[in-house]
C-alpha cells in the first residue's frame, strides 16, 4: 500500500472560491490524498542511509474516469503492506 499524501505531498488551496482549484480541475485531476495498492519490485538504499522502494501504482483521477500508472521510487515511510496501517509514518 502506498500513502499518497506522504509520498507526494501537496500545498493545494482548499475550498471554493478566488483564488481556489476550479471544480472540473479537482474532478479531473489526480487524486493524491489516498492510499492505493502498489507493486513492489524492489529496495534500493539512497547514499544517506534512507529506503526506497519501486513501486509500480495506479493513481486515478478526482472523478475516478481516469487513471494514470506509474512506476515510481518511493520513500520507505510511505509504504506498509496490506492489511497493516497504511504508510505515512
Amino acid at each position: 500500500m502506498v500513502h499518497l499524501p506522504t509520498l507526494l505531498p501537496a500545498n493545494a488551496p482548499r475550498g471554493f472560491g478566488q483564488d481556489k482549484i476550479l471544480m472540473r480541475v479537482k474532478a479531473g485531476g489526480l487524486d493524491l490524498t489516498c492510499t492505493v495498492p502498489g507493486l513492489l519490485h524492489a529496495w534500493v538504499l539512497g547514499n544517506e542511509g534512507t529506503w526506497y522502494g519501486i513501486v509500480e501504482l495506479i493513481v486515478y483521477t478526482g472523478n475516478g474516469h481516469g487513471r494514470l500508472r506509474v512506476t515510481q521510487l518511493c520513500p520507505a515511510s510511505s509504504l506498509a503492506r496490506p492489511g497493516e496501517a497504511g504508510g505515512g509514518r
